[in-house]
Formats: structure tokens, C-alpha cells, sequence
């Protein structure tokens, strides 16, 4: 047998050799094999869209295109399960105002408070059923006007609530406007998980040490609410309030906060300390990568709290 030998394998067997090529493979190598043929392009387009994380205008700029139809060769939209939205460029997430709308299978939907993937103008009722598992990366940013006006969020179907980097004491659009003002439509929730972690850049916080503490200390005032969460919403079975900051003076107030709902078995602290602390409170406020830090801290929360509700 020499280069020049062909032969026909099994339909099998060749699907079987390019999906594990398309786990192995560079992600612009797998896309060149999405002209090769419709059958091959079936095979792979289920692995390619299902997770997509989004962190620069040109990614949202191209994956709003495809989810509007200008590209003939690729149907993205109903083939994606996980979208992270971490690019902090409002101009280019403005382009992306349906995506409950036009991903009906997305079961996990991530993104930064301030670009909130939708208008007011929308109505609740268009969003996916599928979406069970909401990410909202900094709810210190969220216009509370959007969730006023119900969003195409079917609140009743989310089973999982993460939510991460919260305001300071002076925000009370978290507790106040999302949980509280979604109260009753959260029927079906199972998971809570409140992450006390760095917010995003566009939040021009500079001390750390002042957003941790207060923010604990509003978590700390709005306790009731929680218990309350846990008594009127019979699915809810784990709160986990978890945090990377240790500083002393958090702590404290952390150990107080423990003590004071040691009585709820459901509800669990976590607090993990980054091994590279110092890289982010020196990089985070004022540095050109500041962006891509923080979008790289917010996948490695988000990667860490799938495995979590698996």
C-alpha cells in the first residue's frame, strides 16, 4: 500500500475518526472541515457550538452574525448549550439583544451585568425553556430597570442561580431588585451560589479590602432573606456562599456570618484563597490586561461551578 492507495471505510468508523479529531484539534483546523461535506459538517457542528465563550468585540461582533443568519454555512444557534459572555464592550454586546430568543437549547447562559443580553423592550415569554442555569458575572452593574420589565428570562424554570462579585453596601440591586423582585418565579430553583470575587474592571473599584468588607456586610443584613428563600422556595436544597478574598479583617466578619447560620444545614461556606492573590489586587484596577484577567478569573469560577452541579 502506498500514498497513492484509497479506500472506502464504514460511515461509522470515518465519524468516529473526525469527532475525536475535533477534540483534539486546533479549533480553526476543526472549522475548516465544516465545507468538506454536509455529513461531516452535522457531525461536528454539535461539538464546536455547544460551549462558546465570548471574550472580544470581534468574537461577539462574529457569533451575533452567525446567530442572525448572514453566514449560509453555519447554524450555531441551535446547537449551543453553554454561552459565556465575558466581553466588557457594550458597543458589540449590544448586537447580541435575543440570545434566549434565538438559542433554544442554551442551558447556561453567563454573562457581566452591565451587558445584559437583552432589552426591556423584550417580553418574558419568548425566552428558551432549556435555560435552567443563569451566571450573572457583576451584579453591582445590572440595570435594575431591565429586570423591572421582566426580562426573556423564564425565571420559573432556572434550577441553578450563580451570581458573582456582588455590590458594595450602597448597591441594592442584587438582593433588592433581582432576588426579591423574582421571588415568587423562582419555583423551580435548587442551587443559589453567591461568589464574593473581584468585579469587573468597569466597575473602577480600587480597594478590594473596602468592596469585600461590604459587601459581605450587606450579604450579612439581608441574612433574613436567605432564610426566607429557604422556606418559601421547597426546591431550594444548597445555598453555597463562597469567596477567594481572606483578608483579615473579612474574615472576621466571614467566621461571624458562618456562625450566624450554622442553624440552616443547606447553607455552606467556601472561602479559597487565589494562589496568586497579589497578581490580581496589582493588575485588576488600573492595567492593560486588566480585561483579559478578569475574564480569565470569571471562566475558571464558571468552569469550577459547572463541575460543582454536575
Amino acid at each position: 500500500m502506498d500514498e497513492n492507495t484509497s479506500f472506502d471505510l464504514p460511515e461509522d468508523i470515518v465519524r468516529l475518526i473526525i469527532e475525536t479529531f475535533t477534540f483534539q484539534a486546533e479549533r480553526n483546523d476543526v472549522l475548516r472541515l465544516l465545507t468538506v461535506s454536509r455529513d461531516v459538517k452535522a457531525w461536528i457542528e454539535p461539538r464546536i457550538y455547544s460551549r462558546i465563550v465570548l471574550k472580544s468585540r470581534k468574537q461577539v461582533l462574529s457569533f451575533a452574525a452567525a446567530l442572525h443568519g448572514e453566514y449560509a454555512f453555519c447554524c450555531a444557534a441551535r446547537h449551543v448549550r453553554t454561552l459565556w459572555l465575558l466581553c466588557t464592550d457594550l458597543s458589540a454586546t449590544q448586537h447580541l439583544n435575543d440570545i434566549p430568543k434565538r438559542c433554544p437549547n442554551l442551558v447556561h447562559f453567563a454573562f457581566d451585568g452591565q451587558m445584559a443580553p437583552f432589552s426591556s423592550s423584550q417580553k418574558g415569554g419568548s425566552g428558551s425553556v432549556c435555560l435552567t442555569r443563569l451566571s450573572i458575572c457583576s451584579p453591582s452593574l445590572l440595570d435594575v430597570a431591565i429586570y423591572k420589565e421582566h426580562p426573556p428570562i423564564q425565571w420559573e424554570h432556572l434550577t441553578h442561580l450563580h451570581i458573582l462579585g456582588p455590590g458594595d453596601i450602597n448597591d441594592s440591586v442584587l438582593y433588592d431588585h433581582l432576588l426579591s423582585l423574582q421571588f415568587d418565579r423562582l419555583v423551580s430553583l435548587e442551587h443559589l451560589c453567591i461568589e464574593l470575587t473581584y468585579p469587573s474592571p468597569e466597575t473602577e473599584l480600587f480597594k478590594y479590602t473596602f468592596f469585600s468588607e461590604a459587601a459581605l456586610f450587606y450579604l450579612y443584613l439581608k441574612e433574613e432573606l436567605l432564610r426566607e428563600m429557604l422556606d418559601r422556595l421547597p426546591r431550594l436544597r444548597r445555598v453555597v456562599i463562597k469567596t477567594n478574598f481572606s483578608y483579615p479583617r473579612f474574615r472576621i466578619l466571614w467566621d461571624d456570618l458562618k456562625k450566624l447560620m450554622e442553624d440552616i444545614p443547606q447553607v455552606s461556606f467556601e472561602m479559597k484563597p487565589l494562589p496568586n492573590q497579589d497578581f490580581y489586587e496589582s493588575t485588576l484596577p488600573c492595567s492593560a490586561l486588566s480585561g483579559a484577567v478578569w475574564q480569565t478569573l470569571m471562566k475558571n469560577s464558571l468552569l469550577e461551578i459547572e463541575r460543582s452541579w454536575t
